[in-house]
């Protein structure tokens, strides 16, 4: 059986931008998706409906203020359950980067640190420490990383 898809892009409002595609004849694997990228580019928000077997909807937003970043994502189901969520924030300051992640809905959560030696960021220390909380397991990652190029 052949198959079109249809797609649809406008804006609504300002730095709003609606997508818009399906399927056909199987408009079940369609999907629409509304972009909001606003607040002189310090916030973005993007919701999608995905529609198949198990429709969903999936929703993530970020807020960036001064030198912090926080964020979040999850996907809903008609299942009535949380399929995934995960949310984050992090600080960029001009010799470090510093971010602490809850992923895997809740499962784990995550702390990344990398401090740079040098103005162009080309020569760093890293290091990430992890916990699994469902399989009580840790995990301490260190490096460094030498850009020569």
């Amino acid at each position: 059986m052949n198959s079109a898809t249809l797609s649809f892009s406008g804006k609504l409002l300002p730095s709003t931008k609606l997508i818009a595609s399906a399927n056909v004849p199987n408009y079940k694997s369609s999907m629409m998706k509304i972009q909001y990228l606003g607040f002189q580019k310090h916030a973005a928000l993007a919701i999608s409906v995905v529609l198949n077997r198990l429709p969903s909807v999936n929703l993530s937003a970020t807020v960036d203020i001064l030198s912090i970043a926080i964020g979040m994502k999850a996907t809903y189901t008609t299942s009535g359950q949380f399929a995934a969520y995960d949310a984050g924030i992090s600080v960029t300051k001009p010799n470090c980067d510093a971010s602490i992640i809850l992923a895997d809905k809740g499962d784990i959560i995550r702390a990344l640190y990398v401090h740079y030696f040098d103005q162009v960021r080309k020569i760093a220390a890293v290091a990430e420490i992890s916990r699994r909380f469902s399989k009580k397991e840790n995990n301490l990652t260190v490096g460094r990383f030498m850009d020569y190029g």
